[in-house]
């Protein structure tokens, strides 16, 4: 259900600042501490998003990338007997008339239950946008232009006992920031969660996208990516009810503030 995966998304941030966790430092690469390798609860998640860019063409179409990437480090929290790790920050790089934005893979324990651990990561950003320019005199034609691309992601949760779970899942817009308007949308639907399934990864081989695009003349577009990649990993004793309705308070609130702020316009 993915309205549970995103309460649950919330409650790992309320669990870690309860706790007195912190985000991880931009440099931070390396398994945070109570680690154990015999967790049963695992995730995976990693993305990548390519677009083409359009070629230029002298007094008609001009064609700018922007070195303005807003990439923060990844965030992550581990509580208790848990641990989360990242490969790396998110990339956006730009060659050969292509832009390429990777989040990084990010990797989380928790458990073995009945020991608490709770695990959660996140990684996202924008990647550098693209101005596409109609060079014809206002008042003369609008030009289209395809915007084309693929993508790839990688998401694994497991999780053995009862009092155990996880999920990992990946998510991005191409977006026309001009307008505010997304051309492409894939939501966190591409995502796994266990149980019910006690093992579940998947690796997609590349989707292909494509949309065209209106540039009035005189006017200028600009494009860029907003993947995100994120997961959790949870292993409790039984709690009372008391303190898991207070928490699942708190990560409705945080739910409804997401959906908000991933609002189309």
């Amino acid at each position: 259900m993915k309205t549970m995966r995103e309460v649950v998304w919330y409650v790992a941030l309320v669990v870690a600042v309860l706790c007195g966790e912190g985000a991880l430092s931009p440099s931070s690469a390396a398994l945070i501490a109570d680690a154990t390798p015999a967790a049963d609860a695992a995730f995976t998640a990693d993305l990548e998003v390519r677009l083409e860019v359009p070629g230029a063409f002298a007094g008609v179409l001009g064609v700018v990338v922007n070195n303005d990437a807003n990439l923060p480090p990844p965030v992550g929290f581990a509580v208790g007997t848990a641990s989360i790790m990242f490969s790396g920050p998110p990339t956006s790089t730009f060659g050969a008339g292509r832009v390429t934005f990777n989040t990084g893979t990010i990797n989380g324990t928790a458990g073995p239950a009945p020991a608490f651990g709770f695990s959660f990561g996140r990684s996202m950003g924008t990647s550098q946008s693209i101005d596409l320019t109609n060079l014809l005199p206002p008042g003369g034609p609008a030009l289209a232009e395809t915007l084309r691309g693929n993508y790839t992601f990688e998401i694994g949760a497991s999780a053995a006992p009862a009092m155990e779970s996880a999920s990992a899942s990946v998510g991005f817009k191409i977006v026309n920031v001009s307008t505010g308007k997304a051309l492409f949308t894939l939501d966190d639907k591409n995502s796994v969660s266990a149980p019910p399934n006690d093992s579940n990864t998947v690796f997609q081989v590349p989707f292909t996208l494509e949309n065209s695009v209106i540039i009035p003349a005189g006017k200028t577009m600009r494009i860029d990516i907003d993947p995100f990649a994120t997961g959790t990993a949870i292993a409790v004793p039984a709690p009372s009810s008391l303190t898991l309705a207070g928490i699942g308070s708190l990560g409705l609130l945080g739910y409804v503030w997401r959906r908000r702020r991933w609002a189309i316009t």
